[in-house]
């Protein structure tokens, strides 16, 4: 289990996300910022629920596969991935579409396409 309830497990985990995300992704960071679109948002929903809520089932299934055999940091890999996936969208967005985007991404994601970035 990615968080056992705990608030410092919570913000550890979202701080060092997001310091990948800022590494990783800096254009795309740096257009949340501008937006004011806290990684906390997407990020708490995404990890709690392991993904299930957010994305097509299937995908689901697999991520948590993966987590169970690669651990925790899968979850990491995978919503740097989704980022990735959506970044050329989501850097002509305004705020609210981003937002609605990130909470609910049934059947905009092709497994293929994602788990690529993943491995890359």
């Amino acid at each position: 289990m990615l968080f056992r309830g705990y608030i410092q497990d919570i913000k550890l985990r979202i701080e060092l996300f997001d310091s990948y995300f800022a590494e990783m992704l800096p254009e795309l960071h740096s257009h949340f910022e501008a937006l004011e679109i806290d990684t906390a948002f997407f990020l708490t929903d995404w990890f709690v629920t392991v993904f299930v809520k957010n994305i097509d089932f299937k995908i689901a299934c697999r991520i948590w596969d993966n987590m169970i055999l690669d651990g925790e940091i899968f979850a990491f890999r995978t919503g740097l991935a989704i980022l990735s996936y959506f970044q050329s969208k989501f850097l002509k967005q305004c705020h609210f579409q981003i937002k609605e985007q990130l909470s609910n991404m049934r059947g905009l994601v092709d497994e293929h396409r994602l788990f690529a970035i993943i491995e890359d």
